[in-house]
């Protein structure tokens, strides 16, 4: 028989082409509104240290602390060129992690050996695809060396000499900076670590490379960066006590603000649970009081400048607490996102005065650059073409996954660890009684009982609570059914199994959870993907996917929520009941399944999570997120333990 589909808006009953997104914002400004409560109540400076305390705890634990903290730096000098103004120009590589080298420069000042002490700046950098080596990197570097600062600056993962993925002539063979992070992004989040972990022990490790130089004082360290490195800056003012002053440049706004625009991050920008537990860009500034902290950002960018505003305000008036208002610097330039003269000049100018370096003035915001190959820190430009058997971010979250990758269990334990897994925002064992599913057609076709319906998985009795509508098409067979089949499609798709479970004489909910087929979000033109040479890596799916990790849920679990919704409506005529998931529905019917204690049966079953982590050159075919997934299960344990054999 023909499948039968819903029209747009649940066939104008319901409009469901905002409500995934309209359900984020909702999640997200109930954190919101608790995190603005708890920072009303900041009346004293010991108000803030413990805070300061708390939220530290709650952010390290998110972004996850990686082993070997302190093993050796083993640093190599690679070569030394003498600059304009004296300055000495040294490039070199470190260990972030034992084997897991970081591609850096040096930026001495002139007279840095005369024996006294200088305060130096860890220079974080943004998305260039030459890393440490684009222009306006290297003449921020410069201006604060000419100040006389001791500047360090590296390589982030998948930029410039660190490339993870190089063709043989050691540049990014799938699409540059953004795409290398997508790459070795997803697999590592598939394992529970943050990619964010590995940018943040880059930095780390860079603050313990100038400690060990005779002639920096480690009293007078500072970190400025700009995009991704402006990020990095941010997250380290409140990673690392170390730290006497923070300039980040285009990146702080709010997390309000960030959530409104819609604008897809990087991985390594995306840290699980940062909204619910309270973590905004404010504490990023706020809890570096009393210590300077500059903001530095462009009028014109599509960072949200009265977010930045609002950050500023708030972080104002906690350091108002400390009696070190002034301390809280903002700069604006009139200009797009970029660290243009203006934002050099103002970095230049505030760590230059709060360091106390023996150069105040600003010079030239435009220093000569060096030429490119007086930057390397390698023989060929790319440690993976210098020694193809170097270690990479890949085999870190390998090693990783080896020792903390789940095993196997009974499927009494496998509910367990799929209840802790979802981590939802509802009560999952305590379901609301479906009280009003509507029914908006009811046909016969060769002996098939059709009917449209749709319901409220949640929010069914509350016009001012989250509202998620999901729907479905019920076929029965009029001569009577003892079994019911909860198939969820991919897509629009899976008629031949709907078919076959008809045949044999059961009834079939072929159901869409939100955001697939009939309840397909409307994304808004012009916030469109990015392709590469991995194809598809940007989308409205994936931000939204992005936000609710950092609301500390996922897709999927809202996804296998929705799922067990319709196993408890069709409970309500059917005493057996099973699910059947297609393609990559596959999970939500096996996690629901589980939830539920009723039989899976899955087709076109996706690989593995595990073959995206061990398999570098894996194809991730637009494949969700989806975090920490390989700590409690892979789809082989869910399949072995609650599907039919």
């Amino acid at each position: 028989m023909e499948p039968v589909y819903f029209g747009d808006r649940l066939a104008t009953f319901y409009d469901v082409s905002t409500q995934e997104k309209d359900y984020i914002r909702s999640l997200a400004d109930e954190y919101f509104k608790k995190e603005a409560k708890e920072k009303a109540n900041l009346k004293t400076k010991e108000d803030v240290i413990n805070r300061r305390k708390k939220v530290q705890a709650a952010f390290k634990k998110a972004v996850g602390i990686l082993p070997d903290r302190h093993a050796p730096l083993h640093i190599a000098y690679c070569n030394e060129h003498l600059l304009e103004e004296g300055i000495t120009l040294q490039n070199l590589t470190f260990d972030s992690l034992p084997g897991l080298k970081v591609t850096a420069s040096l930026w001495l000042p002139k007279g840095h050996a005369d024996g006294k002490k200088h305060p130096a700046v860890m220079v974080a950098v943004g998305h260039s695809p030459m890393g440490r080596a684009h222009d306006t990197y290297v003449m921020l570097c410069r201006m604060l060396a000419r100040n006389g600062m001791v500047v360090l600056s590296c390589d982030p993962p998948g930029q410039y000499e660190r490339v993870q993925y190089p063709d043989e002539n050691g540049k990014s063979r799938i699409g540059g900076a953004v795409a290398e992070h997508f790459q070795i992004g997803f697999p590592c989040h598939l394992t529970g670590l943050t990619l964010a972990a590995f940018f943040v022990r880059d930095l780390e490790r860079g603050l313990d490379v100038l400690e060990t130089l005779p002639y920096v004082d480690k009293h007078r360290i500072a970190i400025a960066g700009n995009s991704g490195g402006g990020m990095m800056s941010a997250l380290m003012a409140l990673w690392d006590d170390r730290l006497a002053a923070v300039a980040p440049a285009c990146f702080i706004t709010s997390r309000q603000a960030a959530l409104l625009g819609g604008r897809p991050q990087d991985p390594e920008q995306i840290v699980p649970r940062v909204i619910e537990e309270g973590i905004n860009h404010d504490d990023f500034v706020s809890l570096f009081a009393p210590k300077p902290h500059l903001i530095c950002a462009a009028d014109y960018d599509g960072i949200d400048i009265y977010g930045a505003v609002f950050t500023h305000e708030r972080a104002k008036n906690v350091y108002r607490l400390f009696d070190a208002e002034e301390n809280a610097r903002f700069y604006s330039a009139p200009t797009g996102h970029g660290l243009f003269e203006g934002q050099r000049k103002a970095i230049t100018e505030f760590l230059s005065e709060v360091l106390s370096a023996p150069v105040k003035t600003v010079g030239d915001v435009n220093p000569p650059l060096p030429p490119l190959e007086w930057m390397m820190a390698t023989k060929t430009g790319c440690l993976l073409t210098d020694d193809s058997k170097a270690k990479t971010i890949y085999d870190c979250y390998n090693d990783y996954y080896n020792e903390k990758g789940y095993t196997d269990c009974d499927r009494q334990e496998l509910k367990k660890r799929v209840l802790e897994f979802l981590r939802l925002p509802v009560d999952m064992e305590n379901r609301p009684e479906l009280k009003h599913p509507r029914y908006i057609s009811n046909d016969v076709k060769e002996g098939i009982r059709n009917r449209k319906i749709w319901f409220f998985s949640e929010g069914e009795t509350d016009f001012t609570a989250r509202r998620i509508a999901v729907c479905g098409v019920l076929y029965e067979p009029e001569n009577g059914a003892k079994n019911c089949v909860v198939l969820v499609p991919e897509d629009e798709d899976g008629e031949q199994y709907q078919e076959r479970f008809l045949k044999e004489g059961k009834a079939v909910f072929r159901f869409y959870p939100r955001g697939i087929g009939a309840l397909k979000s409307l994304d808004a033109p012009g916030i469109t993907m990015i392709r590469s040479a991995i194809g598809k890596i940007l989308s409205p799916e994936y931000r939204r996917n992005c936000d609710l990790i950092m609301c500390g849920t996922s897709t999927a679990a809202l996804r296998t929520y929705d799922v067990v919704r319709a196993v408890d409506f069709m409970r309500k005529s059917y005493d057996n009941v099973t699910i059947c998931g297609m393609g990559t529905s596959s999970l939500y019917a096996l996690l629901a399944a589980s939830v539920t204690d009723v039989t899976a049966q899955v087709f076109e079953v996706p690989v593995p999570y595990a073959e995206y982590v061990q398999n570098k050159e894996y194809d991730r075919k637009e494949r969700e997120e989806v975090f920490g997934i390989l700590e409690y299960f892979d789809i082989p344990l869910l399949i072995d333990k609650l599907a039919e054999k």
